[in-house]
């Protein structure tokens, strides 16, 4: 199965395109990667879908990485406005046991920062259960 790499990304509330089915919103990666496939949560746990396309400028990307601001789809049954927030912080949903992957065998290629993400995104997924 794919690694899922750490990411924290914001909604920006000027750039929803769509707000259901499939979102599409814009988005600035404030740390780590998103990459199609990539199922993220909100600060709450709750699972919101599974990001499906990245475009920049119409362009068609494989990955996003911290700074940029690009626009994803989401495959969700939510609804922006609704269940999400307009200016939602999401994460990537990693399963537990890639954490511990991650920590042990990417530390490298993430970064201390990476790390620290990591341990956020475990937190949230320890309150939501």
């Amino acid at each position: 199965s794919k690694i899922i790499l750490p990411a924290k990304i914001k909604i920006l509330s000027n750039y929803i395109f769509r707000r259901s089915n499939p979102i599409i919103v814009g988005v600035k990666i404030i740390s780590g990667v998103i990459k199609p496939g990539f199922p993220l949560i909100m600060e709450n746990g709750r699972r919101v879908g599974e990001i499906m396309q990245i475009q920049e400028h119409g362009k068609v990307l494989k990955e996003a990485i911290e700074g940029m601001e690009v626009a994803i789809s989401i495959r969700s049954n939510m609804i922006i406005g609704r269940q999400i927030k307009e200016n939602e912080i999401l994460y990537t949903d990693i399963p537990n046991d890639q954490m511990e992957i991650l920590i042990e065998k990417f530390r490298n290629d993430i970064g201390e920062e990476g790390i620290k993400l990591i341990k956020e995104i475990k937190k949230i997924k320890k309150r939501a259960y």
